[in-house]
């Protein structure tokens, strides 16, 4: 019972500023519900704020993706793939919201990702100030 708990409490952790993040780029904040489906939930809810056009904004900011196979096992190219994602989906999305892209790395870091996190959903964004929404 105790495993529940704490995985209901983690994916709240995630869920308050997932909300927050979904409503400001203009999609329906139950998006951010996509965390409980395990291990993909957060991932595809990420790729969905890097790629798809927020929106919120007047402008297309949506820019293709580059796929790549050359050789490389499974194990391998999953390994690849949530490093990249981990590191790159937060950049974009930081750098969609008009901050500079150097705040995504804060992801990196334990506890620090978390407080980032939440300053970042609940902060006014830049690119909305300028826009004026």
């Amino acid at each position: 019972m105790s495993e529940l708990i704490q995985v209901f409490l983690v994916a709240f952790i995630i869920i308050v500023p997932a909300w927050k993040i979904c409503g400001k780029a203009g999609f329906n904040p139950y998006l951010s519900l996509m965390v409980f489906i395990p291990l993909l939930g957060p991932v595809i809810l990420l790729m969905i704020l890097a790629f798809a056009n927020w929106p919120v904004l007047k402008r297309n900011t949506t820019v293709g993706a580059i796929t790549f196979m050359f050789g490389i096992g499974m194990p391998e190219l999953l390994v690849i793939f949530i490093i990249i994602a981990s590191l790159w989906l937060p950049i974009r999305i930081v750098r969609k919201a008009g901050y500079s892209g150097w705040w995504g790395l804060l992801m990196l870091f334990p506890i620090l990702n978390i407080v980032m996190t939440y300053i970042f959903a609940f902060s006014t964004w830049p690119i909305l100030r300028r826009e004026g929404a």
